[in-house]
């Protein structure tokens, strides 16, 4: 089980509980915390010993990719990386796949028309 925050103190309670992998962020659960995005990583990597996602921020595959180098610096062994599955996102991971030794997964993306409504495309029966 992961658990999807950036508070440490979250962190601390749930890991003292023995079930939890690691922690998932995104770029909106970090800036909660009102720290830079780097700090508080070596601080959730620092109280826990499971795999700690972070997730790129960027739209285009650049920004995404250059993002996946820094993200990379934090921890040699337990930083996994998020991507967003955007077609951008999908260039990176694809190109990523091979070259990292580190876990990577996509974040989902929903889509929304204009009155709300989520639009499943290609999942309609």
């Amino acid at each position: 089980m992961y658990l999807d925050t950036a508070n440490i103190n979250e962190i601390t309670e749930a890991f003292s509980l023995g079930i939890m992998k690691g922690v998932t962020t995104n770029p909106s659960i970090l800036l909660t915390e009102g720290k830079p995005r780097k700090w508080i990583i070596k601080e959730i990597l620092d109280k826990t010993d499971g795999t700690v996602f972070v997730q790129t921020v960027g739209e285009t595959y650049e920004e995404m990719y250059n993002d996946c180098q820094e993200i990379r610096t934090y921890d040699q062994t337990k930083i996994g990386i998020k991507i967003p599955a955007t077609f951008e996102g999908l260039k990176v991971i694809m190109q990523l796949k091979n070259m990292l030794n580190k876990p990577l997964t996509a974040s989902s993306l929903e889509k929304f028309n204009e009155d709300g409504e989520l639009l499943n495309e290609g999942t309609r029966g």
